[in-house]
């Protein structure tokens, strides 16, 4: 639509269909806010307040696990003894406050307010973190659910001076443990608390909601329960909600473009990493899989696409004959953050069927269409490429890519629906250049070798994330090979990827490519050019100590294992070393994950010093090559695992595999090599492995 003002009509027709999805909505979640900042000894005001009741009961609990009581403007303890040092007002009958005078230790961490609003409405609870750090660390799900299935439906009211969505999930949950609540993610939303229901087995016994808790610095919703479920029981909770389609590129959210016939708006999505809670109350967090049911709403003139097919479209609306349902065939078992739903007025065209197994389509806006061909042949070419080199084909039924015109990322490997920049995706012949060809070449081979490592298979947790980015980074240039030969492919490597990380790792502001992360802002910040060109450097270097069919060998095998499951960075390594111990590719005193620990568990790089005497005899020393010195006090012993390949000048480049390893147990080592007195010695064939050589005068000179 195009209009920026709703019409009398519009707005009518909204009401029509939030009435549709049930009932009085009522959410009355309490509003908190707390003073800062904070530190030991400083005053502190907390406050809660419900929207719309007044309360007849209000409870502080502190984080050593004392309970306050506040009433009228006295504060006691359990016992009624007035407490010093903490004051309330209690002015406004919807709002419990307090002051703390001076914190103590044992008062930093996560406060709870509980207010009973009697036979009114089921308690409510928030959690405040009073934390010395700017952001809380401790917000991992807990543990004693896991998701089955979700059957989800969405309507976006893509209207401008509306911009909402109504939603309805239903979702089957499995006890882990015994548990009187359940926990969901949710974020930016209104939950229609009246209408949340809880049901129990097959027969669908009802289990009353006694309070509703919320904890927006951890994105939770905590569904409090007048029963205990125990260890292996299945539950059903039943959400009807209402979110924004917000304009931050994050969530479920709206994008447009312009042309001759006005303004088009659209929704999109974009879940990685922690973004499904902004459209959907789940469990969001990567090894938390189930399987999905989707059903979007839309109006005529727009089209809907998700992860699968369309299995019933146009289905009727209840109550209006101007939205219809979209229903999409289940998905395979998936992480939340690889969901996506797109409505748009934009068009598609399809590939040719001979280019592959499966449908495969790409979207753009009409005007568009022409730049869409190279897409649009190059798809499902990798796709196929890729299935021949992982050994399993392509699990889904069709392949969507997607031009956004607003996109926070290069592309997102969604299952089954990947979404691109535009300038990521589009290319066209006598108008775009040679660069361009090769950029969305190389996009497009990253994103669908995601389909396979990182969707079919999934990180346990994202520490991980540098081997997701890092592997499909390096398989895309096989992507671009297969593609482009004449574009040089993995020789590449080198030059375009190795030399700009080199420049970032040699600070000392680095880090670990592998690090723990668990806050979602930490794990925004770590995708970066480490996790990405550092974690495609150190698989090409595993692919040349390996050999490429070694390597690939257990690639296979880890994709077999894990289908439709997750792992981490320990199981590949396993898989990696069976298949090294099968083809004799390693010493037998060593694994892949003695080697890998030492190149992502610390940062930097090394450089090798090499020594050459009369006799052919090298001396060899290993040291963190670092540019500008340490300003900081670093005690820690850098010391690698290193590949040792050589060659003289004008010998065979090829046979990039390492004739020798230097361990993380010699400081120096001594390499007897035959290379022609009058022949420069060359380290680090084709520089496959990751880190720099230094020379004495004499071979310098010699190279030169």
């Amino acid at each position: 639509m195009s209009s920026l003002v709703m019409s009398r009509a519009a707005i009518l027709l909204i009401v029509t269909i939030l009435a549709a999805f049930g009932g009085a909505q009522i959410s009355n979640k309490l509003e908190v806010g707390l003073s800062s900042p904070t530190t030991v000894g400083q005053s502190q005001d907390l406050f809660c307040t419900s929207p719309s009741l007044s309360h007849n009961e209000c409870l502080w609990v502190s984080p050593d696990g004392l309970g306050y009581i506040v009433e009228g403007g006295l504060v006691t303890d359990i016992d009624g003894n007035v407490v010093n040092g903490i004051t309330a007002d209690g002015t406004d009958l919807n709002t419990c406050a307090i002051t703390i005078e001076s914190l103590e230790e044992g008062q930093i961490g996560t406060w709870k307010c509980h207010l009973d609003f009697g036979t009114q409405a089921p308690f409510q609870e928030a959690f405040l973190s009073v934390i010395t750090e700017p952001r809380v660390q401790d917000v991992r799900i807990p543990t004693h659910f896991e998701p089955i299935s979700y059957d989800i439906s969405l309507v976006p009211f893509i209207v401008p001076d509306n911009f909402t969505f109504n939603g309805d999930v239903s979702i089957d949950l499995k006890a882990t443990e015994d548990s009187t609540n359940i926990t969901l993610h949710s974020k930016a939303m209104i939950i229609y608390e009246d209408l949340v229901v809880v049901t129990m087995g097959t027969n669908k016994e009802a289990l009353p909601i006694i309070g509703f808790s919320y904890d927006s610095a951890r994105d939770f919703i905590i569904l409090n329960l007048d029963k205990s479920i125990l260890t292996g029981e299945e539950v059903n909770v039943h959400m009807k909600f209402l979110g924004n389609l917000n304009d931050d590129l994050s969530g479920f959210y709206r994008s447009s473009y312009s042309d001759s016939r006005g303004i088009h708006y659209m929704a999109i999505t974009q879940f990685q990493a922690t973004d499904a809670r902004k459209a959907f109350p789940c469990l969001d967090e990567p090894a938390l899989k189930a399987t999905f049911s989707i059903r979007l709403g839309r109006t005529d003139d727009f089209k809907a696409a998700s992860n699968m097919p369309i299995i019933n479209p146009g289905v009727p609306m209840d109550g209006t004959d101007e939205y219809v349902w979209d229903e999409f065939q289940t998905t395979e078992k998936m992480s939340t953050y690889l969901l996506a739903f797109l409505i748009t007025d934009m068009e598609f065209i399809e590939s040719d069927s001979a280019l592959g197994r499966i449908p495969f389509r790409i979207w753009t806006q009409r005007d568009y269409l022409p730049q869409t061909d190279y897409a649009a042949e190059i798809g499902p070419r990798i796709l196929t490429h890729y299935e021949s080199i992982f050994g399993i084909d392509f699990p889904l039924p069709k392949q969507d890519m997607a031009a956004i015109p607003d996109l926070s990322f290069g592309g997102m490997e969604n299952w089954g629906l990947v979404t691109y920049r535009d300038t990521a995706l589009l290319y066209q012949p006598g108008v775009s250049s040679l660069k361009n060809k090769d950029r969305v070449t190389d996009v497009v081979a990253h994103e669908l070798a995601h389909q396979w490592f990182g969707d079919l298979v999934t990180m346990g947790w994202w520490s991980d994330l540098w081997l997701n980015e890092g592997f499909a980074s390096y398989v895309s240039y096989i992507g671009q090979e297969h593609i482009l030969p004449e574009f040089g492919g993995k020789d590449r490597i080198s030059l375009d990827n190795n030399q700009v990380v080199f420049v970032e790792d040699a600070l000392e502001t680095s880090h670990p490519i592998s690090v723990t992360v668990n806050h979602p802002d930490e794990i925004n910040e770590i995708f970066d050019n480490i996790s990405y060109e550092k974690g495609c450097a150190l698989i090409q270097m595993m692919v040349n100590f390996l050999g490429e069919s070694t390597f690939f060998k257990g690639i296979r095998n880890y994709l077999q294992t894990f289908s439709y499951g997750n792992a981490f960075q320990s199981d590949l390594w396993a898989k990696l070393t069976e298949a090294a111990n099968e083809d004799g590719a390693l010493p037998p005193s060593v694994d892949v994950q003695q080697i890998m620990d030492t190149w992502t568990l610390q940062k930097g790089f090394p450089v090798i010093s090499a020594i050459r005497d009369p006799t052919n005899l090298v001396t060899l020393t290993q040291e963190r090559f670092l540019v500008g010195g340490t300003s900081v006090k670093d005690d820690h012993d850098y010391k690698w695992w290193v590949p040792i390949s050589y060659a003289g000048s004008g010998e065979n480049f090829s046979q990039t595999k390492n004739q020798e390893w230097m361990s993380p147990d010699e400081a120096t080592k001594q390499i007897q090599i035959d290379v022609p007195e009058d022949s420069a010695l060359i380290l680090n064939i084709q520089q496959t492995a990751y880190y720099r050589v230094n020379y004495d005068e004499a071979n310098w000179n010699k190279i030169a």
